[in-house]
Parts: C-alpha cells; sequence; structure tokens
C-alpha cells in the first residue's frame, strides 16, 4: 500500500459541491410538482442546503486559513480513499447531473424517495467527515450539520410524505 497525505480541504470541497447538487435538485423538484405546499415544503429544502452550503464555505474559510500547508497523515491512505468513495457514491455525487436526476423523477413519490436517500447520503458523508476534522477547525459544527440532516428526514418523513400520500 502506498501512503497517502491528505489534505483536509478537499472533504469540504466535496460537501459544499454535495450541498449545492442538494439546493438544486430541491429547486429544481419544486418547479415541476403542481401542489402548492409540496412545492413550498421543497423549496424550504432548498434554503436548508444553502444555509448548509454557506456553512460549510465559512469552514474551509477557516480550515484554509488555519491549515496554510498542513495536511492530514493518512498512512494506508484508508480515511481519504473512504471519504472519496462515501462521496463518488452519494446520491449526489460531485460529479452528478441534478438535471439527469430530476429528469428521471416521474412522481413526486420518486422525488420523496431520492430526497431521502440524498439526506441519508449527506449524513454518512458528514459522520466520516467528523472523524477526521480537527475540534478546533469545527467538528462541533459537523455534528450540528448531521443533526440537521436528519432533522431533513423527519421533515421529509413528517411534512412531505403525507402530502404526496393525500395527492395518490
Amino acid at each position: 500500500m502506498s501512503s497517502t497525505i491528505f489534505n483536509a480541504k478537499e472533504i469540504f470541497e466535496i460537501a459544499i459541491q454535495i450541498e449545492k447538487n442538494g439546493e438544486q435538485f430541491y429547486a429544481q423538484a419544486a418547479e415541476i410538482v403542481v401542489d402548492p405546499k409540496l412545492k413550498q415544503a421543497l423549496q424550504k429544502l432548498r434554503a436548508m442546503e444553502a444555509e448548509h452550503g454557506g456553512i460549510f464555505k465559512k469552514l474551509y474559510q477557516k480550515l484554509e486559513q488555519e491549515l496554510m500547508g498542513s495536511y492530514y497523515f493518512d498512512p494506508e491512505g484508508q480515511q481519504g480513499l473512504y471519504l472519496k468513495t462515501i462521496a463518488n457514491t452519494h446520491v449526489f455525487s460531485t460529479n452528478t447531473d441534478v438535471h439527469e436526476i430530476i429528469n428521471e423523477q416521474t412522481t413526486p413519490q420518486e422525488i420523496v424517495d431520492t430526497a431521502i436517500r440524498f439526506e441519508k447520503d449527506s449524513i454518512m458523508y458528514f459522520m466520516s467527515m467528523k472523524e477526521v476534522v480537527p475540534e478546533e477547525l469545527g467538528k462541533d459544527r459537523i455534528e450540528q450539520l448531521i443533526q440537521e440532516e436528519q432533522s431533513h428526514i423527519l421533515y421529509i418523513m413528517n411534512e412531505i410524505a403525507p402530502l404526496v400520500s393525500e395527492s395518490n
């Protein structure tokens, strides 16, 4: 096995892109649904993802300033590979075309199912991030984001899923 030097900034760049993709998905989903309550609920999720993207940008800037040239040493290459693998298998990976995903959604139920997968994938990625981010660089903020993503799942299940069930 080759040893790798893993730059922790990479995980924030990936997280920022995932949040942008989620924001795009919810915005486009809100455009295609007809029910006004469902549209409003999806717009609220879009705003939540935009807020998360802003938090990650701030953490990224702090990390850039505090770690200038500093790297996380990952002698077995496991953490870096693990985080990149999780990001690449995320519903909204960094190379995902969100337009393509939303075009595959033919029913509100499919939108809900994709939204739940997105939130679960995000939780998994953020939990993995938390393992490599030092306390002084925002580990507690990542925990806060994990809790917010969990609340998104509850929001989808309690607010959006019933709207979809009513329309069927």
